[in-house]
């Protein structure tokens, strides 16, 4: 893991020499092959040569590779990006807070905040050109997904109060 961006992948890349092969949700993906660049003619290549070998259309290529559901990038435009960061953060990781009284497994603070729990994970970042969160959710299952993408949307919309 490192933080978004090609500048921030190249260097992680460059930086440990065994690294092949890095990639964002956003689908920009790097191959150490092309420089630790990102190549999206050598993925369509890749995946022509599979499909090619395989005798399979690209759905049934990647059927058995869906395995969680992703709520895609949700953006929240905010004045107070850190506030509402810390305040998730605070709320998720208390025992007998919210997602049924678990605490977060793990928590990251590399790129914003990233906390997994036992049904998936979520982060939230703060864009570093805009007054925008950037929130995504992924889950073992589309109805968690879609209630986590709905509970935390919640709290990042709360008219934020200080205390």
């Amino acid at each position: 893991m490192c933080k978004v961006g090609h500048a921030n992948i190249k260097k992680v890349m460059k930086e440990n020499p065994g690294s092949i092969f890095a990639s964002e949700l956003s689908l920009h993906l790097y191959y150490h092959d092309m420089c630790d660049v990102e190549c999206p003619e050598l993925s369509l290549l890749y995946i022509l040569q599979m499909l090619s070998r395989e005798k399979k259309t690209l759905s049934q290529t990647v059927a058995p590779l869906k395995k969680y559901f992703h709520s895609g990038e949700k953006n929240f435009t905010v004045e107070n990006k850190q506030e509402i960061i810390n305040k998730i953060e605070k709320k998720y990781s208390a025992v007998g807070g919210a997602f049924g009284g678990k605490k977060a497994e793990e928590v990251s603070h590399l790129d914003g905040l990233w906390m997994k729990f036992y049904w998936g994970w979520f982060s939230v970042r703060a864009s570093n050109t805009e007054p925008v969160l950037r929130l995504n959710v992924e889950a073992k299952t589309k109805d968690k997904m879609e209630a986590k993408v709905r509970e935390i949307s919640q709290i990042i919309l709360e008219k934020f109060v200080r205390h």
